[in-house]
């Protein structure tokens, strides 16, 4: 696409207890798109991250990952999983540290101050859209958008 620039900043859904598996084999991006009318950024999974917010700084768009901690904790330990407790525990710290909750994708739009966010990989039960919508109006007043498939923004 003629004037289309791409830009990433890795993220924080890699880290392990304070450490990082070799970036050359693993690592998590976050990325930005600069169109001619507009600017797009997509977190792909992440927990909080200043890298991301300096990435997506006034962006027309920004797209966001969200999870509900607990929701998906307690799908994975779902009698057809059977997670083992030390797995179960590992899970659950792996999801608040490394992915966003509502609160947080709030907080990223706002500090970032981008003119619309579009909530995706949306790892929550339908049922908990509403209060996550008020989580994020918490920190963030711009327009929201729960993505669903084929939707366009």
């Amino acid at each position: 696409m003629s004037g289309c620039a791409a830009r990433a900043a890795a993220n924080s859904h890699y880290l392990m207890n304070g450490h990082s598996p070799d970036p050359r084999q693993a690592q998590s991006l976050s990325l930005r798109f600069e169109l001619p009318d507009r600017s797009i950024v997509m977190t792909g999974d992440t927990g909080p991250s200043e890298a991301v917010v300096a990435l997506a700084r006034d962006a027309d768009v920004l797209v966001s990952e969200i999870i509900d901690v607990p929701e998906t904790t307690l799908i994975c330990g779902q009698p057809i999983r059977r997670f083992p407790e030390a797995a179960m525990a590992a899970a659950a710290a792996h999801f608040a540290e490394q992915h966003l909750i509502a609160a947080e994708v709030g907080k990223l739009a706002q500090s970032s101050g981008v003119k619309r966010l579009v909530v995706t990989h949306i790892a929550m039960p339908r049922s908990s859209l509403k209060a996550a919508r008020r989580a994020i109006a918490r920190h963030y007043k711009g327009p929201v958008d729960f993505a669903e498939d084929l939707n366009s923004f």
